[in-house]
């Protein structure tokens, strides 16, 4: 620093005067040290500078980075806004429809319970037929809804005779109820009696018998023994008991699936899993629903009365 080429100079001086040196060579000498040690102003202040000048724009770039990454992030934050907006209108868009195609579906069992009152059951059939495709569509095709519908068209064919075609549909709901409501449900007791209405007509007294005897067992464990419904399948189990049926061989067995499904006695659902099994089955629809809403909508009829769950008119 100057301060110690001073003190150099300081003392090479004094040791040259005590030396005998003149004043000029004294001057000469002191310069010299001085300029040695003299720092270079102007090249340290352009190095100082130019570092200065590059973290200034260091600082600057990553100030435009950061800029840069917040602006994304807000575009990115508005992207999914307006996605969750969409998502959230095309829900309600889909509920809509949902709402519109049940209507519907009602408004086709209302008319085909008209057309079975007044005795043009043929005209019943492909308006049960389309109602039962939208609930399978929107529900799913293990919904307790779809069972109801199931016993509807399964009635409308038993009105024309055609019991052997009602058989598999009975047998369906059947199987519907049992899994979604459990063996012991009411329901469950009306899809047998159903069933052995069915079998009385076409002679099979005595899977007839077993039948109503069963629903019997489920509508006074359930319902008591003076309930209405109880009290029809009383009825029915006292009238197919005094049939007399021709029959030219034995009594037949019951079917081995019937029996099994008579014997196998499965643990009632509680009330959770019920209600777990109705979501997992609603939840269902909404992968077939688009698919088929075109379709629903020109099935479209005038509004008539909903046919009731239950057993057949002629009961």
């Amino acid at each position: 620093t100057v301060a110690a080429a001073e003190d150099e100079a300081s003392r090479f001086g004094a040791a040259r005067l005590s030396a005998g040196f003149g004043d000029t060579q004294l001057e000469q000498q002191a310069n010299e040290v001085l300029a040695r040690h003299a720092p270079n102003t102007d090249s340290e202040t352009l190095q100082l500078e130019e570092r200065v000048d590059a973290y200034q724009n260091a600082v600057e770039n990553a100030w435009a980075d950061v800029q840069r990454l917040e602006d994304e992030r807000q575009q990115v934050d508005l992207r999914f806004q307006e996605t969750r907006r969409q998502a959230e209108k095309l829900d309600r868009e889909r509920e809509d429809m949902e709402a519109t195609l049940h209507e519907v579906a009602a408004d086709l069992g209302r008319l085909a319970l008209l057309y079975r009152t007044q005795g043009k059951a043929p005209h019943a059939v492909p308006l049960y037929m389309t109602a039962l495709a939208i609930y399978e569509r929107t529900l799913g095709p293990d919904h307790p809804e779809v069972a109801k519908d199931l016993v509807n068209l399964g009635n409308a064919f038993c009105d024309q005779g055609q019991h052997a075609d009602a058989i598999p549909l009975y047998l369906r709901a059947l199987a519907i109820d049992q899994a979604a409501l459990g063996d012991e449900h009411p329901e469950v007791a009306m899809d047998l009696s159903n069933l052995g209405i069915v079998y009385r007509v076409q002679g099979r007294k005595d899977e007839a018998i077993a039948l109503f005897q069963r629903a019997h067992g489920i509508m006074c464990s359930t319902l008591g023994a003076d309930d209405p419904k109880t009290v029809t399948v009383a009825r029915n189990l006292a009238a197919t008991q005094v049939i007399e049926v021709s029959m030219v061989s034995s009594p037949r067995a019951p079917p081995a699936e019937l029996e099994r499904r008579l014997s196998f006695q499965r643990q009632p659902k509680t009330e959770q899993q019920l209600e777990e099994h109705m979501r997992s089955a609603t939840e269902k629809r909404d992968a077939h629903l688009q698919a088929r809403v075109d379709r629903a909508l020109e099935s479209t009829m005038p509004a008539g009365q909903r046919t009731p769950r239950g057993e057949h008119p002629s009961r």
